[in-house]
């Protein structure tokens, strides 16, 4: 059967009819009689699996559920989702857990504990008290939350009711496809109670197959895909059925613990060789010598401790991860360049160091183009702006850690990589600017972007060619960091001020100019057909390329001065991108009418708009996107969508998941713009921009082989002090060389 006729058969016709017209031969007027009577027989709604769309898989498929919360912790092996939804008419399990392989790209449904016909239902503990069985529902709810308190990332879970109360503690250790689920349970009754625990594994049917209860281990088994394993530490262990653990705690008085265990592939060996004692004490060392940020405006605090467990939580330990959780299952160097700077600002060094060695090792080609959506499209639709972003990452990494030895190991690929952009097929010699037809956001001439020059690509490239110059310089490579440079200037001045082509309209920044110069302010599609159906760039008269959020990034990183007329006025310009077509908050990636999705806004571009706004003192516009980003649904877990709307067009679009990139910038936001804190090639700058509403912030910052302690606080004048020490500011920034120990330095901002 062609497509375009399936497509037709399930638009109208019935499935009897196409079966007699195609493949009985028979002709309207050549219909036989049996089948006349057989059609008389019988009414359509009569006819077997007439109405097929009645068999559905659960709605826990479903991404983005109505004011869902996703909390998701992993350590590099194992990744693990707790699904709060409040929705009572969504249909979606209250509360769910599932796992999966971090080396593994997954949808929803392909998560390891999602059940096609129950969904994250079975996943539940059920109480079994004094003979009455309970589980968590809407009724006997209390509270779902992170705790954050001993270091660890910890999903905690509160329920009962007038007999007894319930703590269920989720998180995993430092190491091992593990994932600890940890039971509290109280006794509020004056007499003991008769108490017994049961979790059961109900897997995933489409990926295993053999389900089975051990009597000799106490554990439930599920083997297909993979292997998983639901066990205790607990003494009073017993299994039934095909998915039951029991844990019989009988009599108890006030209050009773249960540790049970989820591991995949064999990794519970690790448990005969530590306690659960001795786990807890090792991640709790390992978070403990990360970067800390605390300060007296919970909002702050709880943005940047989510955003910080997203970064370590879903990356593998080979750096591999998905740009979009339950979404893309694919990888970019651009979003993964982002994730490698936001690592670095959380003290996550050994991390973002595997996370470039996979870019350079096998994200580069031979030529030195660079990988997006896992794959290259070639030269006309390459994403330039990615081979800026590697260079700066890698960069950073330098500045950070003082690493030199990763850039010697793949100099002959950073060369590559920086030599790619300067092509004749992109660096044109008359406008000094780099072209293609591919924009920032991914639209492509079929969207109606013509060849032309791309401010995203533009800065990026610049960018980063100035960094790479830097490292060459280091790396005694003369010649190529004087050309790098010159490079890095020349399209640095072509971007601001060519008299054809700069990319400045009005007093500020503009998106694109055609190869004559021209501003491209539409983006009109040549075939409106192959547009995604319904979708604004499908149906509107004039999709607008203006503005974009990609406009501000100059702005972000020191391009431009940020409070130069161009800095203001840009940001005057993009503001018609907050509650464009909406009124829940937060800024749209561009123009509403070019949107090939539905629209709304996206959380990372926001926080382009906020750093920028940081940058421009200007702080009621911050707090607006920090706000929305705490109140909106994904603020309580950390798990922001990539963007937020009323609906979606899944098909053909895939499914709306979580985007990490978001973390990287909320990141930035603290450490970069607030406390200022920004390492260089052989010298650390601290300037803080404390945000109003704030008046003080006490941090921990990981930077070369050491720590500073640093405490930033609002007061009459600015003044800063190093181990108590008073030391001169240059312009209010400090710029020391790196610290031999650790050091505590103290800020009093005016």
């Amino acid at each position: 059967m062609k497509r375009r006729e399936f497509l037709t058969l399930c638009c109208g016709i019935t499935f009897y009819e196409y079966i007699n017209n195609k493949f009985t031969g028979l002709s309207d007027n050549k219909t036989s009689k049996l089948a006349v009577d057989d059609q008389k027989s019988f009414a359509d709604n009569e006819l077997p699996f007439y109405k097929f769309d009645t068999q559905r898989i659960h709605t826990d498929y479903i991404t983005t559920l109505p004011g869902v919360e996703y909390f998701i912790i992993g350590n590099g092996e194992i990744i693990s989702s707790v699904q709060f939804c409040s929705d009572r008419n969504s249909g979606a399990s209250f509360f769910g857990l599932t796992i999966w392989d971090a080396e593994r790209f997954v949808r929803k449904w392909s998560t390891f504990l999602y059940h096609p016909e129950r969904g994250f239902e079975n996943t539940k503990l059920t109480v079994l008290f004094n003979g009455q069985y309970y589980q968590l529902n809407r009724e006997n709810f209390e509270e779902i939350s992170w705790d954050f308190q001993s270091g660890i990332p910890i999903v905690k879970l509160k329920w009962g009711d007038e007999k007894f109360n319930v703590i269920e503690k989720f998180f995993t250790p430092r190491n091992g496809k593990i994932l600890f689920r940890a039971i509290e349970i109280r006794n509020k009754l004056q007499e003991p109670a008769e108490v017994s625990l049961r979790l059961q594994l109900y897997p995933n049917f489409g990926l295993f197959d053999e389900i089975f209860t051990s009597e000799s281990e106490k554990a439930v088994y599920a083997r297909g895909w993979a292997t998983m394993k639901l066990q205790t530490l607990h003494k009073s262990a017993r299994v039934s059925g095909r998915y039951d653990l029991w844990v019989d705690l009988n009599r108890i008085d006030k209050m009773a613990e249960v540790v049970y265990v989820y591991s995949l592939d064999g990794d519970d060996k690790i448990l005969k060789k530590k306690s659960f004692s001795q786990f807890v004490d090792e991640t709790s060392k390992f978070w403990g010598e990360k970067n800390k940020f605390k300060s007296d405006n919970e909002v702050l605090n709880h943005l940047f401790n989510v955003s910080a467990n997203g970064l370590k939580s879903t990356v593998s330990k080979t750096g591999k991860r998905d740009s979009g959780i339950w979404q893309y299952n694919m990888e970019w160097v651009r979003d993964d360049s982002m994730f490698v700077l936001g690592l670095l600002m959380c003290g996550f060094f050994e991390e973002a160091k595997i996370m470039l060695a996979k870019l350079l090792g096998r994200f580069v080609g031979p030529e030195g183009q660079t990988v997006e959506s896992s794959r290259w499209f070639g030269y006309e639709l390459t994403e330039l702006d990615q081979n800026g972003q590697l260079l700066y990452a890698l960069w950073s990494y330098v500045c950070w850690t003082g690493d030199f030895e990763l850039v010697k190991k793949f100099w002959d690929k950073v060369k590559l990589v920086a030599e790619f952009p300067l092509k004749d097929v992109f660096w044109d010699k008359n406008s000094k600017l780099l072209k293609n037809k591919r924009e920032f956001w991914e639209r492509t001439d079929a969207f109606g972007v013509e060849d032309g020059y791309e401010l995203a690509y533009q800065f990026w490239v610049s960018l980063g060619l100035a960094k790479a110059s830097e490292l060459a310089e280091k790396a005694g490579e003369v010649r190529l960091a004087q050309k790098w440079l010159s490079a890095s200037n020349e399209i640095k001045n072509s971007m601001l001020n060519h008299p054809v082509f700069r990319l400045i309209e009005d007093g500020h920044f503009i998106k694109r100019r055609n190869l004559n110069g021209q501003w491209q302010r539409y983006f009109i599609p040549p075939d409106r057909r192959r547009m995604p159906p319904n979708s604004p760039i499908a149906v509107e008269d004039k999709p607008s390329s203006e503005s974009d959020t990609s406009e501000v990034l100059p702005i972000i990183y020191g391009f431009v001065d940020a409070d130069s007329q161009i800095s203001l006025k840009t940001l005057e310009w993009v503001e018609k991108l907050f509650n464009q077509r909406w009124s829940y908050g937060g800024y749209e990636r561009y123009d509403s009418s070019s949107e090939p999705q539905p629209p709304g806004p996206w959380p990372f571009a926001s926080l382009f708009v906020a750093r920028a706004c940081m940058e421009t003192k200007n702080y009621d516009k911050v707090w607006r996107v920090l706000n929305w980003l705490y109140s909106i649904n994904g603020g309580k877990s950390g798990g922001w969508f990539e963007y937020y709307s009323v609906e979606q067009l899944t098909p053909p679009l895939p499914p709306v998941g979580i985007i990490g990139w978001t973390w990287a910038e909320m990141i930035a936001l603290f450490i970069y713009h607030i406390l200022g804190f920004r390492p260089e090639m052989e010298n650390l700058t601290i300037k803080p921009n404390l945000i109003s509403d704030v008046d003080s912030i006490h941090s921990t910052i990981r930077v070369r082989n050491t720590f500073v302690d640093l405490d930033i606080e609002r007061g009459e004048k600015t003044v800063a002090f190093v181990d108590g020490e008073e030391v001169n500011l240059k312009n209010g920034q400090l710029i020391v060389p790196y610290f031999s120990k650790r050091v505590k330095i103290k800020f009093v901002v005016k």
